[in-house]
């Protein structure tokens, strides 16, 4: 299964707590049951790479206003 979480914060460019800590976990632990895992959250700045590939789990980094655009996904 593909399995897309997206929230404007995940580690380590958002911080090391909290809702981003959640979200690396549930990541990781997808990841390890055998899931694809693509995070789409938010880019800080310019200097942030914006596709970034660890541990199976594919991280996509938008801008901002980019990432509003996502709010209204349909449930499956």
């Amino acid at each position: 299964m593909h399995i897309v979480l997206i929230n404007q914060w995940y580690p380590p460019e958002s911080g090391s707590g909290g809702v981003a800590m959640h979200n690396h976990y549930f990541a990781n632990a997808c990841s390890q049951l055998g899931h694809r895992v693509t995070v789409i959250a938010k880019r800080p700045s310019r200097a942030v790479p914006v596709r970034r590939c660890s541990d199976g789990i594919t991280v996509l980094r938008v801008s901002t206003p980019n990432l509003y655009r996502y709010r209204r996904v349909p449930l499956v």
